[in-house]
């Protein structure tokens, strides 16, 4: 009988210590699985908020519009504007699908073209080629900010706040100075551009304001933003 309880007792601590592996490893990779989440969820709000910060400084060019059109150039920007992306890229490029990848990528490339600076004095209509330009950053940004949002929701339940004023904001204030330079006598050629320039930033406030955004009151709306990148080139 002792000998047993003796095999009992050690086939119970045998199964025991098993069953306590095989717990502990579960909660481990829980854990593990937890924590890749995590950080592909960090990877995707840091090159959004990226993106936010972007449409600061592009709004800022966009105030300076005039400056840079007397000085024929809009300048270089020496701040690192990819940083967020470069340090997250590996975790985008293996989560990510290819076309909101694709959309990142797009949004980049439009912004390391802004942070190049432009030359543009050559042109016939420079405040055109500035407004369009500064627009079609505006437009990339909007689109790969969307897109990660979307991707978001979509694979993780998770939300951001759609910070969708800082981008309504730089498209009004093109709108507005086209309104302006609109009332000066201009060569019919250039004022298809700058009417042209109007058109399209009017629609990115308009689908601003259809996925939700009202003055200072933000909502969110998941669908993608979906606006040509081909609009606005003067002639």
């Amino acid at each position: 009988m002792n000998m047993e309880s003796t095999i009992f007792s050690g086939l119970f601590g045998i199964l025991g210590t098993l069953f306590g592996g095989y717990i502990t490893s579960k909660i481990s990779e829980k854990h593990e699985l937890r924590k890749e989440r995590e950080e592909k969820i960090k990877s995707i709000t840091s090159v959004q908020t990226e993106i936010l910060l972007w449409m600061n400084r592009v709004t800022a060019s966009v105030l300076a519009a005039n400056m840079y059109i007397s000085q024929k150039s809009l300048p270089p920007v020496s701040d690192d504007m990819s940083l967020m992306f470069r340090t997250h890229a590996a975790t985008l490029y293996s989560t990510l699908d290819k076309l909101t990848l694709m959309s990142v990528t797009g949004s980049y490339g439009a912004m390391s073209s802004y942070a190049q600076g432009k030359s543009f004095g050559m042109n016939d209509s420079p405040f055109a080629y500035l407004h369009n330009f500064l627009l079609n950053t505006i437009i990339s940004s909007l689109n790969a900010y969307d897109a990660l949002a979307t991707y978001l929701i979509k694979h993780y339940d998770r939300s951001t706040s759609a910070e969708y004023v800082l981008f309504y904001m730089p498209a009004s204030f093109i709108s507005d100075a086209c309104n302006r330079e609109l009332k000066k006598e201009l060569p019919d050629p250039v004022r298809s551009d700058i009417a042209n320039v109007k058109c399209q930033s009017e629609a990115v406030m308009k689908l601003l304001r259809e996925k939700g955004y009202k003055e200072d009151v933000i909502t969110f709306d998941v669908s993608p933003a979906i606006v040509s990148d081909d609009h606005a080139k003067p002639t």
